[in-house]
Formats: C-alpha cells, sequence, structure tokens
C-alpha cells in the first residue's frame, strides 16, 4: 500500500484566503465612515456637556452673593452686550478683594489658577479647552459667553455639532453648526 504524501490536505487555498481578505476590506470599508461620523458625534456630545458645566457653573457665581460686587458688575457689563465677549483674562479678571467671579467659576469646575488666589477667565478658558474633544477645537478656538435677559449662552467657534468635518472655515468665525449650550441655544444665533 502506498501512502501520499500530502495530499490529503484540507486546508485552504490561496484563492479562497485572498477572497475572504478582499470581502473583509469591503466591510472595513464601508463601515468605518459610519463609525468616524459616530465616534465625533460622541466627542460633540462630551464637549455640550462641558460646556454645560461651564454655564452652570456661570449661572452659580451670578446668583453667589459672596462675589466681589466690583467682580459682578465688570461681568454683567462685559458678557451682556449687544455681542457675546470672549471667555478670556480680560473679560473675567481677577480682583484683589474677596472672591471674584472667575475664582468662583474654577471652585465650581474644580479648576486650579495659573497662580493660586487670582483666578481669570484665562484660566478657566485653558482648562475648558484642554477637555475639549471634538473636530476644530484646537488651542486656538474661541469660547464665547452671552448674557441675554439673564439666560447664560455659551458658543464654542469653529466646532461643527452636527458631528461634521468641514474644513473650510475661518478659525473664530461664528457659524450656525458652532456647538451652542444655553436656554433657546437651537434659535440662538450670535449678533
Amino acid at each position: 500500500m502506498k501512502r501520499e504524501n500530502g495530499m490529503n490536505n484540507k486546508g485552504f487555498s490561496l484563492v479562497e484566503l485572498i477572497i475572504v481578505i478582499a470581502i473583509m476590506a469591503i466591510l472595513i470599508g464601508v463601515m468605518a465612515p459610519n463609525m468616524m461620523r459616530f465616534v465625533e458625534r460622541t466627542n460633540v456630545s462630551a464637549d455640550m456637556q462641558t460646556l454645560d458645566s461651564l454655564r452652570t457653573a456661570i449661572m452659580t457665581a451670578m446668583a453667589d452673593p459672596m462675589i466681589n460686587e466690583a467682580s459682578q458688575q465688570s461681568f454683567n457689563t462685559n458678557f451682556s452686550q449687544a455681542a457675546p465677549a470672549l471667555l478670556n483674562a480680560t473679560n473675567l479678571p481677577a480682583t484683589t478683594t474677596g472672591i471674584s467671579m472667575a475664582e468662583d467659576i474654577c471652585r465650581t469646575l474644580n479648576i486650579a489658577p495659573a497662580v493660586a488666589g487670582s483666578a481669570t477667565g484665562g484660566d478657566i478658558e485653558t482648562a475648558i479647552r484642554a477637555q475639549l474633544r471634538s473636530h476644530g477645537t484646537t488651542n486656538a478656538t474661541t469660547i464665547q459667553v452671552h448674557i441675554v435677559s439673564g439666560n447664560v449662552i455659551i458658543r464654542l467657534l469653529g466646532t461643527d455639532r452636527t458631528g461634521g468635518r468641514s474644513t473650510g472655515r475661518t478659525p473664530g468665525t461664528a457659524s450656525v453648526t458652532d456647538i451652542v449650550v444655553g436656554t433657546d441655544a437651537d434659535i440662538y444665533t450670535a449678533p
């Protein structure tokens, strides 16, 4: 009786393996764009939660009777104008006496200021930017705060709340697709 060496192998042929790899590549090609959109929408949702936390902290600070009166008046003057104001050290400065708006907001959000005891809007802006994850958010991302009839509205310029990746926009310019949180944020348009 003759033994057949290697003739009874029941493995896959090279052609069968190539067909399986091609089918897998097609499936990955179809699924990848949908998965990327899902991930971006998740990042936008996380950014909206971050901005909503900032909005809540601002509203809490506005209602806090322990805030330095000059700091509160400066805040109201800078952010209640006809146009939204940038969240930065100029519009939300530190105070020399009492608790400033910026310090109260930092305490609420658990943000450590760059200089102990003298928090500014710049500290808040830097900490919030570090938490942003959606497409278009960078260290140059602009955070606008606007108070309209006592309602705090926050807009993150240069982002896309739809989860899209439009790259034709100038950074720092307003768009209808910017991430906006606050009362009536869906119908809010910046002046």
